[in-house]
């Protein structure tokens, strides 16, 4: 006969099981940590930088981050153990050049386990930057599982989970260019008063960058009236 007090009983046994289970895995994970390099800890780093700073206006950077520390063991991973797991990012781009404007604040990145990646955003202005190679570097803050301790020696102690706040800096160069620039090169034809006049306009990119899909129309001012349709070039 099943009554309540064996239900009660059955839980206790399951917890009190979970809790020399969990607690075999800590010690079990921290004896692997131990030996590992950095203590163990995130290796955090920038894997590729995708976009550049034009300066015909705001653009986007898109910085994808690795962590290249080395998993510890698959008991702690399932069990989110492991103290090469950067909790918490927070990323900033900070420029060091004055003209070069950051206009993001910083970014939330979530956490990265080790040989995971993620990406982070930033929008930045170029003012009256010449084209070339900028300074600047990418500020990041998070924290890891430093130990696992209990509480005293009692038959069901508490588990104290003890977190480590990190910061550091990554050096992340900013290119800027000058991106597609098309100017008017030569404009072939004459108007004549009261007749229609067909004018050719040949234009030229001078930017250090291809524009693509170049779309072109042409509007006419007083005293002039359009006729005809706009004139679209595709242009690789």
């Amino acid at each position: 006969m099943k009554g309540p007090g064996n239900v009660s009983i059955s839980r206790i046994i399951s917890a009190v099981i979970l809790f020399f289970f969990l607690l075999a895995a800590v010690s079990f994970s921290y004896s692997v940590s131990a030996e590992d390099g950095k203590n163990g800890g995130p290796d955090l780093d920038i894997s590729s930088v995708y976009g550049r700073l034009d300066t015909n206006g705001p653009s986007t950077l898109y910085v994808v981050l690795h962590n290249n520390a080395t998993g510890q063991a698959a008991k702690s991973q399932e069990l989110d153990l492991d103290p090469a797991k950067a909790r918490g990012i927070t990323a900033e781009l900070v420029s060091d050049d004055e003209r070069v404007r950051v206009l993001s604040g910083p970014q939330m990145a979530g956490s990265l386990g080790p040989g995971e990646n993620t990406t982070v955003e930033f929008m930045a202005l170029a003012e009256g930057a010449e084209v070339g190679i900028y300074p600047a570097r990418l500020r990041l803050s998070y924290s890891r599982l430093e130990r696992v301790s209990t509480s005293s020696e009692d038959i069901a102690p508490d588990i104290i989970f003890v977190y480590e706040d990190l910061s550091e800096q990554l050096p992340l160069p900013v290119k800027v260019v000058l991106g597609p620039k098309i100017m008017i090169q030569e404009i072939e034809g004459a108007a004549r008063p009261g007749e229609a006049t067909e004018l050719e306009v040949v234009v030229a990119n001078e930017g250090d960058e291809a524009a693509i899909d170049l779309r072109l129309e042409a509007r006419a001012n007083s005293p002039f009236l359009r006729a005809g349709d706009e004139l679209v070039n595709e242009s690789d």
